[in-house]
């Protein structure tokens, strides 16, 4: 399972990293892209286990996948609400990835904070979905 997971994450960092600078969408400096894309790369793994653990089969996984363009929405209304109203939309994992990046563009000396708690916070989403990934499979 392991390699299954890591070849998207690894997909979705290069991707990010390739694509990012191409843009020219973000003024950046040039270690802060390969953060950046660090900082998404569990999103990947995260969504197929999501799917994987919710659904019980193909038909309920394309419905959830449709569902799941639900998680890009508070990233994007974050950032026209102030900050202490923020708090809540941080239990969406596109939140951090997001914050990391407009920190990063303001030159913030926190942005390293997001980026960590990003990290810590899809690592235990991770486990938590490997776990319930694993007991729906060995029912």
């Amino acid at each position: 399972m392991a390699y299954r997971l890591l070849a998207p994450a690894l997909l979705a960092a290069l991707t990010t990293l390739l694509v990012m600078p191409i843009t020219r969408l973000f003024d950046l400096p040039w270690w802060g892209y390969p953060l950046l894309a660090l900082s998404v790369a569990p999103l990947a793994p995260l969504t197929a286990l999501s799917l994987a653990a919710a659904a019980q089969n193909k038909v309920q996984g394309l419905a959830l996948m449709k569902a799941a363009g639900i998680v890009l929405v508070p990233p994007l209304v974050a950032y026209f609400l102030p900050t202490a109203w923020q708090i809540p939309l941080a239990l969406t994992p596109t939140w951090w990835p997001a914050q990391t990046l407009w920190q990063l563009q303001r030159a913030a000396p926190d942005w390293w904070l997001l980026l960590v708690g990003g990290f810590l916070y899809q690592a235990v989403l991770l486990r938590w979905l490997v776990r319930r990934f694993d007991k729906t499979m060995h029912q």
